[in-house]
């Protein structure tokens, strides 16, 4: 249940308590109310869903990939949770490479989100296909 209910939760509060936006027909502003809210909410409210309550079992973003001419390119929605992946077919763990950039890479990859306590997201798979180009 918890992980159905957050970080969800936190988004509705955030639109009950916030004041009418005034971003709803502009994309920069909107562009910019988002990346503030995702910052908090990835950097300050997800952390302190750790510590509530004994700490609670919040949706964790799956990282998205693709690889293009062999390089990995991965993001994920919310800052503060780090990206790790494998090479070899194995599922990443918290010792796993992280993601800091785009990286050459030769064949498939797998992926997870980690968070401060190392728990992680379900983990996706980049395969690779030769001559794509980046979008």
């Amino acid at each position: 249940m918890e992980q159905m209910i957050f970080p969800r939760l936190i988004s509705v509060a955030e639109r009950a308590w916030a004041a009418v936006p005034e971003w709803t027909k502009d994309q920069k502003k909107y562009g910019e109310a988002w990346n503030e809210f995702a910052n908090r909410l990835g950097q300050k409210e997800l952390p302190r869903l750790n510590h509530l309550a004994g700490g609670l079992n919040y949706h964790l973003p799956m990282p998205g990939a693709i690889i293009i001419n062999n390089v990995l390119y991965a993001n994920v929605s919310l800052p503060g949770v780090t990206i790790r992946f494998t090479t070899d077919g194995s599922l990443p763990t918290q010792k796993s490479q992280e993601y800091k950039g785009p990286v050459k890479v030769i064949g498939n990859v797998k992926l997870c989100t980690f968070d401060q306590t190392n728990r992680k997201s379900i983990a996706v798979e980049a395969i690779a296909r030769q001559n794509r180009e980046k979008n």
